[in-house]
């Protein structure tokens, strides 16, 4: 008001015939009950952020807790190049694993925490796997048996999955920090504040810090990545940490104030992949995907425009075929339930200048792709069955640039019941060596409860090799293989189901 110009933030948007409330020093905005190309959804409060410095350095110093005399020292934990070390099996987070799962499985244990409860997908490395969620706990259960083994309380609600890496295992947390624990005994060895300063709101009913760390934390060569924030509107602070000691090896503080006087840039709007050289993280609705050069944290796309919403704004990242960006899915701060629309999955090249290119959409829907070195397998649309593709008809269809051309299916895995009518909806995917792993929901004529089913699928032709009934409702993206070919679901209440061979139960 006082230099009579308008500002745009495109962040968030109050019902068309609500407006906002300004009172007791705040602004409300109530929530907006479509999607209309949003990063946050709900209701939101602001408060006025005087003269508050966005780009907070940080220092060891300041930053850098070591939790353990002999952090540095952590006991022998195996870990296999089979494992499913971290989000969905692997850096390129392509849902696959090299390990074989057997002709025919029975439901070796289940798991049940004390109470019901959101966890996060799950990762499995050196006989146990690794579970965290929204009751800020991480849990080490043992992959053989289910027994718990060991459970470590972090600050804040924690929403990806541990990284397992040289015997460590990482995390991010809401509270603003990333852990790193010895992954035998869950023991904490040091905590990096990625937030630039103490400071505690409520998040969608749950109290973290106004920079939670939820892309989780990404492991490679002996650093690890982590990135911390909500919106750009706050700020967005990315780190590389040294994976052993938590020490910095470089930041970046002011990608989220690409334009600093609307304060718009790039969002922490999901997890973290890398690619040619370059970290690439979901960025929100204004720039996504967005990247960073992997030895100094150098932003390496472009400016944020006018700030209005214009991206893909989907949680979801990979690497597909060493050359593409595969981003969307979920936003990050959406419901499960497919309630809204269908959202979808685009294609980047990566181009010589660490930027990506313009998008191909590849596929509909909130179910992420999963691929291994010969085949894609995807859910095409809200309700939908698994397809799969050559991922040399892929590469041809994405070189191609051209979206109205088709790309010709390898196999349709069974389950339509009539031109409009699904039997089944695939909600969960994975690749293993011998076998596509799919979660279907399939409705209930006149029940409001559906059947939850697993399914090995032959990689060749999409025929059933064997199906498991589920015991309740299953977590998108709660599926894994393990490194000995057991087979695990996380379930929305956080009960936890392995189905192995019978020599295994």
């Amino acid at each position: 008001r006082v230099n009579r110009k308008v500002l745009f933030n495109g962040a968030v948007r109050p019902a068309c015939n609500d407006g906002v409330i300004p009172a007791n020093g705040l602004l409300y905005l109530g929530p907006w009950l479509c999607d209309c190309n949003l990063s946050l959804m709900g209701t939101l409060a602001l408060c006025p952020a005087g003269d508050f410095k966005f780009e907070y350095r940080a220092t060891d110093s300041e930053r850098l807790e070591t939790l353990r005399k002999d952090a540095a020292r952590v006991a022998p934990f195996e870990v296999s190049g089979l494992d499913w070390a971290t989000c969905r099996g692997n850096n390129a987070r392509s849902a696959c694993s090299g390990a074989v799962v057997p002709d025919s499985v029975e439901k070796i244990w289940e798991y049940t925490p004390d109470k019901p409860l959101k966890h996060s997908a799950p990762t499995a490395a050196g006989g146990l796997v690794f579970l965290c969620g929204d009751d800020c706990k991480v849990r080490a259960v043992e992959a053989a048996t289910g027994r718990l083994k060991w459970t470590f309380l972090a600050g804040g609600p924690v929403a990806q999955p541990p990284t397992i890496w040289r015997g460590r295992a990482y995390v991010g947390s809401g509270d603003g920090y990333v852990y790193a624990l010895e992954a035998a005994t869950g023991e904490p060895l040091w905590r990096f504040r990625a937030a630039p300063v103490e400071r505690r709101i409520m998040v969608y009913g749950t109290l973290c810090s106004t920079w939670p760390v939820n892309s989780g934390v990404l492991v490679q060569d002996g650093t690890a990545y982590a990135a911390a924030g909500i919106i750009d509107y706050d700020g967005t602070y990315v780190y590389a940490l040294d994976a052993a000691t938590g020490r910095i090896k470089w930041q970046n503080n002011t990608s989220g104030h690409l334009d600093k006087e609307l304060r718009k840039g790039i969002s922490a709007q999901g997890m973290l992949t890398v690619g040619q050289g370059k970290l690439w993280m979901p960025g929100g609705n204004v720039i996504s995907p967005a990247s960073y050069d992997l030895a100094t944290g150098k932003y390496l796309g472009g400016p944020p425009g006018d700030g209005s919403p214009k991206a893909n704004r989907g949680e979801d990242i990979g690497l597909l075929d060493g050359r593409y960006l595969l981003l969307g899915g979920r936003l990050r701060f959406s419901a499960t339930e497919n309630v809204v629309n269908p959202g979808y999955f685009s294609a980047f090249r990566i181009a010589d200048g660490g930027s990506a290119e313009k998008g191909i959409d590849l596929c509909q829907g909130k179910i992420p792709p999963a691929w291994d070195q010969t085949r894609c397998v995807m859910v095409n649309g809200r309700f939908g069955e698994p397809v799969c593709y050559s991922l040399a008809k892929v590469r041809q269809y994405l070189d191609r640039g051209d979206p109205k051309s088709q790309v010709e299916s390898e196999w349709i895995a069974s389950g339509v019941t009539g031109p409009r009518l699904r039997e089944s909806d695939a909600v969960s995917l994975a690749v293993a060596a011998n076998a596509v792993l799919v979660i279907y929901e399939t409705p209930v004529v006149r029940d409001r409860r559906s059947r939850w089913t697993l399914r090995s699928l032959d990689p060749g032709s999409g025929a059933v090799l064997w199906e498991q009934r589920l015991p309740s409702p299953v977590l998108p993206g709660g599926l894994l293989v393990d490194r000995d070919g057991r087979v695990v679901v996380v379930m929305e209440d956080g009960s936890v189901a392995c189905y192995a061979g019978k020599e295994a139960g």
